[in-house]
């Protein structure tokens, strides 16, 4: 698979979007992957807990994400594909053994590398798609996209939801550092990726946690059911939520994806996952 790196970029990250290695003293490590229009930042709970439990953790940022929402009109998924090989083979100089982590699409990617590489320790997808909207979709989004890269802003009012649920969703974008907008271009990559990964889900054979939440208001619930069925994994482990809006690692049930993540790596580290 060829890569094709944008062919212009800015040259700063958005404050506190870098990604971030932290050494830890296990043969294990976690390589941590965000997901669209995000940054490590949206993650960084759950980062930061990890490596407390002494794992080495590596938290990349994907091509075209921190810097400007203009960087992902040059944006592509393989480029994506490739953040994550890279990352791998980073820490694989690091570790002896490798666990994917990865959040809403960087849980997709997760699964796409686990696909290519079966050396892969373990999996975690968290609120990750596999479906969203219908393919026919991508030619009019690539075209839109050369009249209007970006539609800004994301709602962050949602009518038909409580107060408390939409006080929720403005304090997680506080809380996060990524692009609150719309961009056409990427969309129309995002359904690339998936397209390609549910092509490529059935050689996923490593142990797999899957976390969603019944409440997501991005990737349907629907999403985790069809990875449980679609992967080869003979020990998939499942944590369903039941409060939490799309970025759970944010949310009022976050406490307990660390718990079910830091014990799902204790599992692997011991070889009981």
């Amino acid at each position: 698979m060829s890569k094709s790196r944008p062919n212009s970029t800015s040259l700063t990250y958005m404050s506190g979007a870098e990604p971030r290695l932290l050494r830890g003293n296990h043969r294990l490590g976690v390589l941590m992957v965000h997901g669209f229009v995000g940054t490590p930042a949206e993650i960084l709970p759950l980062t930061m807990a990890v490596a407390a439990e002494g794992y080495t953790v590596l938290s990349v940022r994907l091509s075209g994400h921190g810097t400007h929402v203009r960087d992902m009109q040059h944006t592509r998924w393989m480029d994506w594909v490739m953040d994550v090989a890279d990352g791998l083979h980073i820490l694989s100089g690091l570790c002896d053994e490798i666990v994917l982590c990865g959040f809403s699409m960087g849980g997709t990617l997760s699964l796409l590398t686990a696909a290519h590489h079966p050396q892969i320790k373990a999996v975690i997808a968290i609120e990750s798609p596999l479906r969203m909207l219908p393919e026919w979709l991508i030619a009019p989004l690539q075209l839109l996209s050369l009249l209007l890269p970006a539609i800004a802003p994301l709602p962050v009012v949602r009518p038909f939801m409580s107060i408390g649920k939409r006080e929720e969703i403005n304090q997680m974008i506080a809380a996060s550092i990524g692009y609150h907008q719309f961009a056409t271009r990427g969309f129309a990559e995002i359904l690339k990726l998936l397209r390609y990964t549910r092509q490529q889900l059935a050689t996923v054979t490593a142990p797999a946690l899957l976390i969603h939440s019944r409440a997501d208001d991005v990737v349907d619930f629907a999403n985790v059911k069809l990875i449980q069925e679609g992967i080869s994994s003979t020990n998939i482990q499942t944590l369903y939520l039941e409060k939490s809006l799309h970025n759970v690692i944010l949310g009022p049930e976050a406490p307990q994806v660390i718990q079910a993540v830091v014990s799902f790596l204790h599992q692997c580290e011991e070889g009981k996952a």
